[in-house]
């Protein structure tokens, strides 16, 4: 598990980031205004990523569906799609930091 840990930390990131989101909406509407609104503040830096690419994906929706949105079936996969993408950033950086890692150890073992 630790190896997984070190190998994607920013994938860990993002999924702490979305249990922190889940964490102050329940928070918020359970009447604990006060810790809601102190976690929201290193909630709102963290999410960055994370709403950019849900935003992406509502306006995909918005563009081929409609201002309404979709019914049924298709507002799931919507919805998939949206958790799905929030996390691509953290993977890319996870891949990008893995191809780092991988080029900085080849030239160490080639000088």
């Amino acid at each position: 598990m630790r190896r997984w840990l070190v190998a994607h930390p920013f994938l860990v990131l993002g999924i702490i980031t979305l249990l922190l989101f889940a964490a102050v909406e329940m928070l918020r509407t359970n009447g604990a205004l006060a810790l809601s609104r102190q976690l929201a503040g290193p909630m709102r830096l963290l999410i960055i990523p994370m709403y950019l690419m849900w935003l992406l994906v509502t306006m995909l929706n918005v563009a081929l569906i409609g201002p309404t949105g979709a019914d049924g079936v298709l507002r799931w996969i919507f919805a998939a799609l949206q958790l799905v993408g929030g996390f691509a950033p953290y993977i890319l950086a996870d891949y990008l930091l893995g191809r780092w890692r991988m080029s900085r150890h080849t030239r160490t073992l080639a000088a």
